[in-house]
């Protein structure tokens, strides 16, 4: 597990959730990995492939401070959240929201980098991720590395440990949507992973919002369930 020593409170920046109870996420500028951009579009996302679906307990899987799982929460799309990050400061940060919000008993925030050290009890019907996208770098080492730790991911190696792990963690019905980046991955670069995971991909589309050919942002939508 990665330990850091939080970054000053002068830095840390408010970030609301676009539901009704319009929470409050606190974050540092390194913990932003497009979460508060493109990664919004996924509560969207949600909303429109499971229309009147509220999922029991969703895992937002490389959280950073939690801006997409707040946002599920906040949209009622799920009543149990787990946020998951190697950064301390971010999952520090978003036990901070959830307190204030006044949602700590329905929000767990936890510190981990091996999907196998996620207790067997954890169980989600959905899990989101904006993970990062970039297969190139070095390993990161040290999470003060705040652009290797949030764009690189070498090799797809965490990717690789995610779907190795995941399948325990999810329902029968359960489903799983990434974000990814077509700048630099396809879906053919994940399905072999996915498939030997046991796993299927159901669909797979570009963003609406945040798809530009040539650009750097080119996001788009993997879905993932049982391969029943």
């Amino acid at each position: 597990m990665d330990r850091t020593q939080p970054t000053t409170p002068l830095m840390i920046h408010e970030f609301q959730t676009s539901g009704p109870n319009q929470y409050t996420v606190f974050h540092l500028p390194e913990t932003d990995g497009g979460g508060t951009w493109f990664g919004q579009e996924l509560i969207e996302v949600v909303k429109s492939r499971y229309p009147g679906r509220q999922f029991d307990h969703c895992w937002e899987w490389c959280a950073g401070p939690g801006f997409i799982g707040f946002g599920l929460l906040d949209h009622g799309l799920c009543k149990q959240l787990l946020l998951s990050d190697i950064y301390d400061p971010a999952v520090e940060l978003s036990k901070e929201s959830a307190r204030r919000a006044g949602i700590a008993d329905r929000v767990e925030a936890l510190l981990f980098r091996d999907v196998a050290l996620l207790p067997a009890h954890y169980q989600f019907d959905l899990i989101v991720a904006n993970p990062p996208h970039e297969p190139y770098g070095t390993p990161v080492v040290h999470t003060a590395d705040h652009g290797g730790r949030i764009e690189a991911d070498p090799g797809w190696a965490s990717h690789q440990n995610f779907f190795q792990h995941v399948k325990s963690h999810l329902v029968p019905d359960g489903v799983i949507i990434l974000q990814e980046n077509q700048r630099r991955s396809c879906v053919a670069d994940f399905e072999p992973m996915i498939s030997q995971a046991g796993l299927q991909i159901l669909n797979s589309w570009p963003s609406p919002k945040h798809f530009f050919p040539g650009q750097e942002c080119q996001i788009y939508y993997i879905e993932i369930a049982h391969d029943h």
